[in-house]
């Protein structure tokens, strides 16, 4: 074998190894951004984003399950409105998205005050 064909073999294995590195990093990545309710089933991912869709606050991580336990018994009205039907809303504190200061207003004056009103 010469050596211009070991130089051929030796420059792809090299391109693929740098190849399969670089995926490999960025799944990593990806798996390390998505993750950050560390396997929790109970993880609500809260986002607010201006009318453009462009993200103006980090995400936060919400454990529901987390806060429903730091509540003692209080039930889903403590966090949630009912809609006109009479059924819960998954939304916090409205039943209606609003734009994005009031609903950065809701988030930080309830969990603010909450978190507040619990460590008093």
């Amino acid at each position: 074998m010469g050596i211009k064909k070991i130089f051929q073999q030796f420059f792809w294995i090299v391109s693929f190894l740098l190849l399969a590195s670089v995926i490999c990093m960025g799944a990593l990545e990806i798996n390390t951004n998505e993750s950050t309710d560390n396997g929790r089933t109970d993880g609500i991912r809260i986002q607010a984003t201006d009318q453009s869709g462009k993200d103006e606050m980090p995400a936060v991580m919400f454990l529901h399950d987390l806060h429903t336990e730091a509540l003692e018994g209080k039930d889903c009205s403590t966090c949630h409105l009912r809609s006109d039907t009479g059924e819960y809303t998954f939304k916090f504190m409205r039943t209606a998205n609003f734009d994005y200061d009031v609903n950065m207003t809701v988030y930080h004056e309830n969990c603010i005050g909450c978190h507040n009103r619990m460590y008093q």
